[in-house]
Formats: structure tokens, C-alpha cells, sequence
């Protein structure tokens, strides 16, 4: 994973790249919030950026402020945890049968009613997706952006928790776990 500072320049040329990425902005609010801080917290989440931030009172533009080292260290532990390593499914009757190698999800961690990318073998034909509840193993409505060997997918009535996401075609599925907050 590629760890670097934005500034207001550095992401007008990376917006379009951002969309499921974990981005932890630290800012002091004597550093002028109204035109650094906030206008770059709003462009990430505006992109899709899964976002965390904090704007330290009293601190200016400096790395330097008491407690440093345990900020950066909480902001490198939740950007190390929204990564896109593929969760297992538990015991939910909903398996992998056939196609275990074939799909990747990321983010497996998403603010509540952003988009999830599904990327897979383009040569699986017609594949169908459905997104599973973990809790009660209910199916849930999603909306679907289709492109081939892609998708991008949104629950449309999200509620907080753990879902699974199922890709489905004539050669078996495959099934990853993502969480919601």
C-alpha cells in the first residue's frame, strides 16, 4: 500500500483514482481549515475516498504537535485496516464452489451506501451478483454499474454491518465478505 501526503494541487491530478481508497487527512485548524482542510476532505469524499479525519485544535502547519506519534500511529493502524484484503464468508451456507480465484472486492471496507468494486475473469460469461445480509442471510437490493469484467456495486438500503457479496455464473461462484459502516 502507497502512503503520501495530499495537499490541494497533489489532488486535483488524482481525484478520478480515488474512489474506494483509504485516505486519513490530519490538519490543524490554525493552518487555514476553510481553504486546505476542508475543501480537500470534501473533494476525497465527493470522489468516493473511504475517508477518516482529524482537525487538531490549536495546531498549525506543522507535524510537530504534542501527541504525534499517537495520531500517525491510529491513522497508519486504520488505513492498514481498510485495505483490500479479501475477508472469509464464515459459516453462512453461501460458499465458493468452483470460482474462489476469480473475484476481487475493494474496498471490504465502505462508508454505508458507497461503491464497491468487483473485478473478474472477463471471460466468465453472463454473470449474475447478488448481495447477501451476514446477519439474517437475507438477499438485499443493490444497485449495479456494469462494464466488462467489472462492476461497481452499491447496497441501496444499507444498514451497518457485515454482507456478503456473490458473483454467480454457470461455472460456480464466488463469494466475498464486506463490511459496511
Amino acid at each position: 500500500m502507497e502512503y503520501r501526503a495530499l495537499g490541494c494541487c497533489f489532488l486535483a491530478g488524482y481525484a478520478a483514482d480515488i474512489c474506494g481508497k483509504p485516505v486519513f487527512i490530519i490538519h490543524g485548524d490554525r493552518d487555514i481549515p476553510n481553504t486546505r482542510f476542508f475543501p480537500v476532505r470534501d473533494a476525497l469524499l465527493s470522489a468516493g475516498a473511504i475517508l477518516e479525519d482529524t482537525l487538531m485544535p490549536g495546531v498549525g502547519h506543522t507535524i510537530d504537535f504534542t501527541g504525534h506519534n499517537a495520531l500517525l500511529g491510529k491513522a497508519y493502524r486504520w488505513v492498514d485496516s481498510v485495505n483490500c484484503a479479501q475477508l472469509g464468508t464464515g459459516s453462512t451456507g453461501i460458499q465458493d464452489e468452483g470460482l474462489n480465484w476469480a473475484l476481487e472486492v475493494y474496498p471490504t471496507a465502505v462508508l454505508s451506501g458507497k461503491q464497491i468494486r468487483l473485478t473478474w475473469d472477463a471471460t466468465l460469461l453472463n454473470p449474475e451478483i447478488s448481495v447477501f445480509n451476514l446477519q439474517n442471510g437475507a438477499e438485499v437490493a443493490a444497485s449495479i454499474e456494469w462494464s466488462p469484467g467489472t462492476a461497481r456495486v452499491a447496497v441501496t438500503d444499507p444498514l451497518p454491518g457485515a454482507y456478503l457479496i456473490r458473483l454467480s455464473t454457470s461455472s460456480g461462484q464466488a463469494v466475498r465478505k464486506v463490511l459496511l459502516y
